[in-house]
C-alpha cells in the first residue's frame, strides 16, 4: 500500500519517466538490469521505483546540471519527453520564466558551438590536488546529491582502500546547524549578513581598501506547479569585477515579502554600521560604501515604495507624467528633459502620487535614493528591452506595417544569422528569428553588438536604419570605458533616438523603456560603462542558487547547506577565476595555437584570430612565442580597410571597419602584446563580399 505522501508527490510519475528516459539513453545496459532486478513482476510500480533509485548515483546527476539551460534540453528535447508530467518538469524547465536570463553556458537547444578543447581553457591543473580535493571539486561543480557521494564514498574505501569518511555531509564538511530564519507576514526570511558574506567571500583573496557594494534585490520563482518563491539580497564587489556575487539574505514565501520594512531593516542598519567604521578582513581594516542598489524594473518600484512604471507618476528619474494612448492600450511617456526626480525631494516626499510606502533605503547613509537606484540595466533595458522589441516588432509587424519584414526577408536574415561564426567568448551561436520569442538576452545583445547593423542594411529602408544606427552607437559607445571622452555624445543621440521614435513608429509605442533611455547617459556618467552595473551577474547567480535545491521542501535550509559546502573547498586562485594575471601560450590537442590574455583569447582558426592593434591595423593571428619575460604575436596585416558606415559618424569612431578577408600581407609581422588593442569579432555574409570586423566590446583596451 502505497502512502498518501507518495501518491500525493507523483513520485512514481517521474520514477516512470526517469526510467523511460535512461531505457532510451542506454537501452542495452538498462535491459541487462532490468532482468537482474526483476524479483517481483507483478509488483510493476513497486520495480520502477527500484529501479529509479539503482539508477539514481549515475542518472539523477544529470539534473544536478551544472546551467538551467541543459535541464530544459533534456525535459523538451524528444517526443516522448513531452509528455513528462508536469510535477518533474516544473523544477527544471523554466524558460517562460526566466526567458530573459542567460544561463550559465551552453546553448538551450543543445548545440554546444565549443570543442572539448574550448572547455578545457578554464579546466583546474588536477595534478596540483590531492585526490580529496579533486573529489570535493567534482562533487560541487557537479552538484552531486549526497546519496551519490555517500555511495562513491563507500565503493572507493572498499575497493581501493582509500582514507576517506563515510558520509558526504562529514567529507564536504556540510553545516550541521540549521540558519536563524524569521518570519516575515506568511514568509521565511534568513538574513546572513554582509559582514559574514564577504569574510567568506574574501578569505583566500587579496582585498583592496576600500570596496564598493553593489546590492541587487529581485524576485526568483522555484516551480511552475508551486507559487513557492525567493527575493534573495545579494551583492557583489565593483573592485574586484571577477568574483561573482554572494549572498546577503534571503526571503522565500508565496509572493514578495508584504512587509517592506522587515524585509530591508537588518540590511540597512549592518549597511550603516559597515558604511560608519569598516570592517576587518584578513586582518586588513577596510572601507565600505554603497555604490548602487540593482534591480528589475518591478523590484525598483518595490523597493522604493513608488509607484510601478505603468502608472501615471512611474519614471524613478524623472517629473515626466505618463498619458494613457488608447490605441496602444498603455501608457505613455511623451518628450525628454522633463525636471529630474533629486534625493531631497524623494526624501521629503514632494511628489505626490508618485509615493507608496516609506522605503528602508532612506536611512541608508550616504546615499543618494535617486541617483543610486539605476534604471539604464543593459540587459532588461537594452537586450531583453530595446532588442526583443525591435526584433519581434519588425518580424510580425508590431512596430507597424511600415518596418514589417516579409516571410521573404525573415527568412533571409535566419540564414544570414546562422551563418556567421562567434568567437568562442560568446557562448551561444545566432539562431534565426523565427526562434526570435526564445531568445536569451544575452543573443539580442550578441545581435546588437556584432550582427544587427552588417544584417539590416540595405534590408530596411533608410530612415529607419540611420534611426536604428544612433541607437546602435550610442550603446556601443557607452558599453566601454575606452570610448568614454564621447559618452555626452551619446547621450545627445539617445535623446535624439527617442524624439524620433514617435514621428518614425507613433505615439503608442512610446513605453517606459523607450523613455528610459533619455536617463541612460547620466547614469554611465556616474557609474561607468553599461556592463559594470548590470544585472547580468546577479541573474546568473540567481539560477545557481536555485539549482541548489534537491526537493520543495525546507528551501532556505537546503540554499545554507550548500553554501557552506561550496564555501569550505578552496578553490586556488590560479584556476577559481577565468581571467589570467598574465599572457600565456599553450597548444590544444588539435594543434591549434593559443594566447591567453586578461579575458580573451587569441587562437589560429577564422574566428577568434582577428584583432586591431593600437595603430588601428587589423591583423589576424597566426603565431605567438615566448621570448624572454615577454611574448611576441606574430600575424599578418589586412592590407587595405575602410570605414563601414559614415554617419551619424565615421565607424572608425567604434573601430569598426570593414576589407577583405584574404586580402593579408605575404609577410608575418611581429607585435609584442601590449601593442594589440582588442579582439575582433569577423562578420562576413558573402563569401565575395568584405568581412566587417567589430571590436568584442569587453576586449577594448584603453590607449
Amino acid at each position: 500500500m502505497l502512502s498518501k505522501r507518495i501518491k500525493k508527490s507523483g513520485q512514481l510519475y517521474r520514477a516512470r519517466d526517469r526510467v523511460e528516459r535512461v531505457r532510451r539513453i542506454n537501452g542495452d545496459q538498462y535491459n541487462q538490469l532490468l532482468h537482474t532486478t526483476t524479483a517481483r513482476p507483478s509488483e510493476d510500480k513497486f520495480h520502477k521505483v527500484s529501479v529509479r533509485v539503482a539508477y539514481r548515483s549515475v542518472y539523477d546527476n544529470t539534473l544536478t546540471y551544472d546551467n538551467v539551460s541543459d535541464a530544459i534540453c533534456e525535459s523538451t528535447g524528444s517526443k516522448h519527453d513531452s509528455n513528462i508530467s508536469e510535477s518533474n518538469t516544473s523544477s527544471n524547465n523554466n524558460d517562460d520564466m526566466f526567458s530573459d536570463v542567460e544561463s550559465m553556458s551552453d546553448d538551450e537547444t543543445g548545440l554546444d558551438k565549443h570543442s572539448d578543447d574550448d572547455a578545457m581553457l578554464d579546466e583546474p591543473d588536477f595534478d596540483k590536488m590531492d585526490t580529496s580535493d579533486c573529489l570535493k571539486y567534482w562533487a560541487l561543480s557537479t552538484k552531486q546529491t549526497h546519496y551519490s557521494m555517500n555511495m562513491l564514498l563507500k565503493i572507493l574505501r572498499k575497493k581501493m582502500n582509500m582514507c576517506l569518511p563515510k558520509d558526504a555531509r562529514t567529507f564536504l564538511k556540510t553545516n550541521r546547524n540549521g540558519p536563524e530564519i524569521s518570519k516575515i507576514g506568511d514568509g521565511l526570511f534568513w538574513y546572513r549578513g554582509v559582514k559574514e558574506g564577504l569574510t567568506k567571500h574574501l578569505r583566500f583573496v587579496k582585498v583592496p581598501s576600500t570596496l564598493s557594494l553593489n546590492i541587487f534585490i529581485d524576485g526568483l520563482p522555484l516551480s511552475k506547479s508551486s507559487p513557492t518563491q525567493f527575493w534573495p539580497i545579494l551583492a557583489n564587489i565593483y573592485e574586484m569585477p571577477q568574483l561573482s556575487p554572494f549572498t546577503i539574505a534571503i526571503y522565500a514565501g508565496r509572493s514578495k515579502p508584504n512587509d517592506l520594512d522587515k524585509y530591508l531593516k537588518q540590511l540597512v542598519s549592518e549597511l550603516n554600521t559597515l558604511i560608519d567604521g569598516g570592517t576587518i578582513i584578513n586582518q586588513t581594516k577596510i572601507a565600505i560604501r554603497v555604490r548602487a542598489v540593482i534591480a528589475d524594473t518591478p523590484a525598483r518600484s518595490f523597493i522604493k515604495g513608488v509607484a510601478n512604471f505603468n502608472s501615471a507618476d512611474g519614471c524613478l528619474k524623472c517629473t515626466c507624467e505618463a498619458e494613457f494612448n488608447e490605441d496602444g492600450r498603455c501608457m505613455v511617456y511623451k518628450g525628454v528633459n522633463a525636471p529630474p526626480r533629486t534625493d531631497k525631494g524623494f526624501r521629503g516626499e514632494e511628489y505626490g502620487n508618485h509615493h507608496k510606502c516609506r522605503s528602508p533605503f532612506i536611512d541608508l547613509k550616504k546615499f543618494d535614493i535617486v541617483k543610486g537606484i539605476p534604471v539604464a540595466d543593459i540587459l532588461h533595458l537594452i537586450h531583453y528591452g530595446m532588442m526583443r522589441r525591435f526584433v519581434l516588432g519588425w518580424r510580425d509587424g508590431k512596430l507597424g506595417l511600415k518596418t514589417k519584414w516579409s516571410a521573404q526577408l525573415a527568412e533571409e536574415i535566419s540564414s544570414l544569422l546562422v551563418k556567421i561564426r562567434l568567437p568562442v567568448e560568446i557562448h551561444r551561436s545566432f539562431r534565426g528569428v523565427d526562434m526570435a520569442r526564445f531568445w536569451k538576452a544575452t543573443e539580442y545583445g550578441s545581435f546588437l553588438n556584432y550582427a544587427s547593423i552588417v544584417i539590416l542594411k540595405d534590408r530596411m529602408s533608410e530612415m529607419y536604419f540611420e534611426h536604428f544606427k544612433l541607437f546602435f552607437c550610442a550603446i556601443t559607445l557607452m558599453s566601454s570605458k575606452a570610448y568614454i571622452n564621447n559618452w555626452k555624445m551619446a547621450g545627445e543621440m539617445l535623446n535624439r533616438f527617442v524624439i524620433d521614435f514617435e514621428a518614425l513608429y507613433g505615439e503608442r509605442y512610446l513605453t517606459s523603456n523607450i523613455h528610459n533611455l533619455q536617463h541612460i547617459c547620466e547614469e554611465v556618467l556616474k557609474f561607468g560603462p553599461l556592463y559594470s552595473f548590470s544585472t547580468y551577474p546577479f541573474e546568473n547567480h540567481l539560477q545557481i542558487l536555485k539549482a541548489l535545491m534537491r526537493s520543495g521542501y525546507n528551501e532556505i535550509q537546503q540554499v545554507f547547506k550548500r553554501l557552506s559546502e561550496l564555501e569550505e573547498f578552496h578553490i586556488p586562485t590560479s584556476f577559481a577565476s577565468k581571467k589570467v594575471s598574465k599572457p600565456s601560450i599553450f597548444v590544444q590537442k588539435n594543434g591549434k595555437i593559443v594566447l591567453k590574455l586578461l579575458d580573451y583569447i587569441l587562437r589560429n582558426d577564422e574566428c577568434n584570430s582577428w584583432f586591431l592593434t593600437k595603430e588601428n591595423c587589423i591583423a589576424k593571428f597566426s603565431n605567438a612565442a615566448q621570448v624572454g619575460n615577454s611574448i611576441q604575436v606574430c600575424g599578418r596585416m589586412l592590407n587595405n580597410k575602410s570605414d563601414f558606415f559614415r554617419s551619424p559618424f565615421p565607424s572608425s569612431v567604434l573601430n569598426i571597419y570593414k576589407g577583405f578577408s584574404n586580402d593579408l600581407s605575404l609577410n608575418d609581422i611581429q607585435l609584442s602584446v601590449s601593442d594589440i588593442k582588442c579582439k575582433l569579432v569577423a562578420v562576413n555574409l558573402d563569401p565575395l563580399s568584405e568581412t566587417v570586423f567589430i571590436p568584442l566590446i569587453h576586449s577594448l583596451s584603453i590607449s
